[in-house]
């Protein structure tokens, strides 16, 4: 009997961590009355703004300056924010209030009771002394929510951040680590919306492009993904994980020459950084061109060969930066397994298993390639070991029945198979399989039963050659 190989994928973090803020004590005798102003060009949309100048007059100078020739003052402001917001016909709002925030929905409110598609075009804010403590309170939420979630206490760490923007609603800093939480718990939506907010109110947050990129490729969105990873590399391009996150989406994107230069250059800033941990990303991610929806990227045997190679050789810069690097070695032999040097495999496996003999998927992969040299003995010690680790993992049992099945043990074989039905009874290999073998020990009733289920399963997952033969070996048994 045989069966497809099965390497063990381990899950790439897209995103990047958390931000820590410095704390901020209250604010003692700051000055009052600073002054500001906005300025804008209602033909062409060109701003300016200014803040905290000792003068009405000197902060609307300044505004109309950076602003340029045709310029007015749309808002004067002190101690606070203001926002200028206009759609595309010329209505208009302003609004002020001690947030950002706050001034912005103001104007956007009173814009839009003339006005459709309205937008904010220019915003400022004073020195306001009356927000010191508020920050504060804000900034040290934030760090507490922080610590949380290095403890995986995400849900504690959400209302941290969410207490944190009560207090401070123009945080960006909360808005991002709140993305980054919402992340783990599937919240996928909110952790978006979060980025968002964390952009909104501060444009050149670089990981906050990062990860809503990461977020937009789980969502397939994969030219958004590609638009705020290359807005995330403008702004940091020292980012290693930058680059090989959008190498993936351009690759979904068939963009085979950006894809390739984009994992290269992450690889190179593995490099210079020392990023053992980075070079296995990138290898992880060259590994894959080629398999599934990136077929395109191989146009022959020796390509896929090539694309395979480069895996192999950034997984072993990873290791020579990292000996210790179990992950890594269990990633090397997967792309050895895949390239068919099964012997290459097995020693990487075992030193992953050396390195660290509590991962399951250290030994069913092993135990993959062991199937393929036809070392059945290894083949079930393997497996052997996979279910003392995950003992409800059905297809430990069906493999290690196999193997048992190949040397002859059919009672154990049929043991296995059994213990896989009854964890996992729409499988339909594991009752085509145990078919095989009661049939073999003379259990002509018992095989039919097995094959006419397993027959069911495969018409419903829409596998026709696998349905084809086991109706064949109902008609057989039938005769």
């Amino acid at each position: 009997m045989l069966r497809q190989e099965c390497v063990h994928r381990t899950v790439m973090a897209w995103l990047v961590g958390l931000v820590v803020l410095g704390c901020v004590g209250q604010a003692h005798g700051q000055p009052r009355g600073l002054y500001g102003a906005l300025a804008f060009d209602r033909r062409d949309g060109s701003y300016g703004f200014s803040y905290d100048y000792r003068t009405q007059r000197e902060a609307d100078e300044r505004a109309l300056q950076k602003c340029g020739p045709g310029c007015v003052v749309v808002e004067q402001f002190s101690g606070m924010c203001a926002a200028y917001a206009m759609d595309d016909n010329a209505a208009e709002g302003r609004g002020r209030g001690i947030w950002r925030s706050e001034a912005e929905r103001q104007a956007l409110a009173m814009c839009q009771g003339t006005g459709t598609n309205c937008r904010i075009r220019v915003w400022g804010c004073t020195t306001r002394p009356a927000t010191a403590q508020a920050i504060s309170n804000a900034k040290a939420l934030v760090n507490r929510g922080a610590q949380k979630a290095d403890r995986q206490d995400y849900r504690g760490a959400i209302a941290d951040y969410t207490q944190a923007l009560r207090f401070d609603p123009d945080l960006a800093e909360a808005y991002y680590n709140r993305g980054v939480a919402r992340a783990p718990l599937e919240d996928r939506q909110g952790a978006l919306e979060d980025y968002t907010q964390a952009i909104h109110f501060d444009a050149d947050f670089a990981l906050a492009y990062g990860n809503r990129g990461a977020m937009r490729a789980q969502q397939a969105d994969w030219k958004g993904a590609v638009q705020d990873l290359t807005q995330a590399i403008r702004l940091k391009p020292e980012h290693a994980l930058f680059y090989r996150n959008r190498g993936i989406a351009r690759a979904h994107l068939d963009d085979k020459g950006g894809a390739i230069e984009d994992l290269q250059t992450s690889a190179e800033l593995c490099r210079r950084q020392r990023d053992a941990a980075g070079y296995r990303e990138v290898a992880e991610a060259f590994s894959r061109l080629g398999e599934g929806k990136f077929k395109t990227f191989v146009s022959d045997e020796g390509r896929q060969a090539k694309i395979w190679q480069d895996a192999v050789d950034y997984y072993t810069q990873a290791i020579r930066l990292r000996p210790d690097f179990a992950e890594a070695y269990a990633g090397r032999g997967g792309v050895r397994h895949l390239s068919r040097d099964a012997k290459g495999a097995i020693e990487d496996y075992t030193q992953a298993i050396r390195l660290d003999p509590n991962q399951a998927h250290f030994y069913s992969n092993r135990g993959n390639a062991r199937y393929n040299l036809d070392d059945w003995k290894g083949v079930i010690e393997d497996y052997t070991h996979v279910i003392q680790l995950k003992p409800q993992d059905p297809d430990a049992y069906r493999y290690r029945g196999d193997a048992r099945y190949e040397l002859g043990d059919k009672q154990g074989a049929l043991a296995d198979y059994s213990q896989a039905v009854r964890l996992k009874p729409d499988q339909p290999q594991a009752y085509d399989h145990r078919g095989i073998a009661r049939a073999e020990l003379g259990d002509k009733r018992g095989a039919l039963e097995d094959f006419q289920q397993a027959a069911q399963l495969y018409q419903k997952e829409r596998d026709d050659k696998a349905y084809q033969r086991v109706l064949g070996n109902i008609q057989k048994l039938q005769q």
